[in-house]
């Protein structure tokens, strides 16, 4: 399809689309007759959108490009200095692909001094009206239009605030009568970075790692309290100490896992894990508090 040089293409991009326009949909009858008595521009009738009316014009100028514009109308009833930004969307249906070209615009602005905004050089009369091109079919065309109002509302103003606790919080519990713990077990509650946190446990395991892995998760309190946007980073370390050996042993980092340690080895005394039926789950937790609120002003 021979359509305008890309220089004019910058008012607009091209795409097709099944669904039909929501705003306005035109069919033209006898669309020959319009060129051969030059009745132009071609006005449509007013709609609305976003509280306002409008209308479309096309128009073909002594190039043989053919121009669209939309304008407001009705306009005297509003402020002096009014401004209202909208998104144009222009449409020709394609009789032979059944769907529509869109010529989707850019955002433009409508005020007093200038109530019209459009796309100058659209496309060409030839192209238009070629008839291969599926846009006139028995001397037929439809034509159509979206316009989508922005609205004009409070900026969203946000205070972003990050800080980063240098003492790591360090902390051991002695877990007594660990074979016989079902369900959740929850640590009491300590606070740091200025946050309340405990640890939950599954002995037997949660979801996938159900009868096969100890599940260990951290869980910050107060998050239930946290407002729309707030977010809190934190740097866990589970340990389970070795108690046969006096040390360290299976930790990782991190604020959660499904499968954490493997429930055999828990249970294998030789592992010195679980000793006299109680284990040692020591935690060091660093908080990098990143708040972040959202406020209307």
């Amino acid at each position: 399809m021979a359509m305008l040089p890309a220089d004019d293409q910058d008012q607009y991009t091209l795409e097709t689309r099944d669904i039909s326009p929501v705003h306005l949909l035109t069919k033209i009858e006898s669309f020959s007759r319009l060129w051969k008595h030059e009745i132009q521009p071609l006005e449509s009738s007013e709609f609305e959108s976003g509280d306002y009316k409008w209308k479309v014009t096309m128009n073909l100028d002594d190039s043989g490009d053919i121009s669209v514009s939309l304008c407001m109308v009705g306009t005297s009833s509003l402020p002096t200095s009014w401004e209202v930004n909208a998104i144009f969307n222009f449409f020709l249906y394609n009789h032979i692909s059944d769907n529509y070209l869109c010529f989707r615009g850019k955002a433009r602005r409508f005020h007093a001094i200038n109530p019209e905004c459009g796309f100058s050089k659209l496309i060409t009369k030839k192209s238009l009206t070629d008839v291969s091109n599926g846009f006139l079919f028995k001397d037929k065309c439809v034509f159509g239009a979206e316009v989508f109002v922005i609205k004009k509302q409070p900026p969203l103003v946000q205070t972003v605030c990050v800080h980063h606790v240098s003492n790591p919080y360090k902390h051991e519990w002695k877990i007594s009568k660990f074979s016989k713990l079902e369900g959740i077990w929850k640590s009491e509650e300590f606070s740091t970075g200025g946050y309340k946190w405990n640890i939950e446990m599954y002995p037997n395991g949660n979801g996938r790692a159900c009868g096969r892995y100890v599940s260990i998760f951290l869980y910050c309190v107060d998050s239930e309290s946290f407002g729309c946007g707030k977010k809190v980073n934190a740097s866990c370390h589970f340990t389970f100490k070795n108690m046969l050996n006096a040390i360290k042993d299976h930790s990782m980092e991190g604020w959660g896992y499904v499968e954490f340690k493997a429930i055999d080895e828990m249970r294998d005394s030789s592992k010195g894990f679980v000793v006299d039926d109680c284990c040692t789950l020591q935690i060091q937790l660093s908080v990098v508090a990143l708040q972040d609120e959202a406020l209307i002003k």
